[in-house]
């Protein structure tokens, strides 16, 4: 007697139907295992940090209580607010990729060091407010950017040396006010400068 070709109402399996499934797996599985590992995790660069707020290419970490500058900020971050937090040093490897950052906020923090790295990271960056910190000079490697605006008030800054106006001279307006400044050099010791404002 033939078996039956449905049982409870369940049809068999097509021998066809699996047997191309399987065909299909077999040809995918060199293709899935030649994308590299960068493009596996790089859905993890676009993410917007879970102690952040992100709108489109702003991204808000303001009034976090954070120490630190959050890891993997996303790639296409333009707007950076890390203002009224409790950082102390900012790291040149929180800034890798972020070669689209053109707006820079870390006022009210406790900041005595950036790293003269992080601008290599920065290209674009046209705005920063480093307003009431604890930096004593002006931060290394700003003479590689042409900024627009550069705010360093309410810090500890007591001497401005030749070096640092130069650095300070790529910048259009500088503030360095409410700083114990003691020796200032005339602008005119420097290179070629922007400054419009100082």
């Amino acid at each position: 007697m033939r078996a039956p070709d449905l049982i409870l109402g369940n049809p068999l399996p097509n021998p066809f139907s699996l047997s191309a499934a399987l065909l299909v797996l077999f040809l995918l599985a060199p293709l899935v295992q030649a994308v590299p590992p960068s493009v596996h995790n790089s859905v993890g660069n676009y993410r917007c940090p879970q102690e952040c707020s992100c709108l489109d290419t702003f991204v808000d970490c303001s009034r976090r209580k954070l120490q630190r500058v959050p890891e993997r900020l996303p790639r296409w971050t333009e707007v950076l607010n890390l203002s009224h937090n409790r950082i102390d040093m900012v790291e040149e490897s929180r800034f890798r990729g972020l070669d689209q950052l053109i707006s820079l906020d870390l006022s009210d923090n406790r900041i005595e060091y950036i790293s003269s790295s992080v601008f290599e990271h920065t290209p674009r960056l046209n705005s920063l407010l480093v307003r009431k910190n604890r930096l004593f000079s002006v931060p290394l490697g700003l003479e590689t950017l042409r900024m627009e605006r550069l705010d360093l008030r309410l810090n500890r800054i007591r001497n401005v040396s030749v070096s640092e106006i130069s650095r300070l001279c790529q910048a259009q307006q500088v503030d360095l006010s409410r700083n114990d400044i003691h020796y200032f050099p005339p602008v005119t010791y420097a290179a070629p400068c922007r400054t419009t404002k100082l």
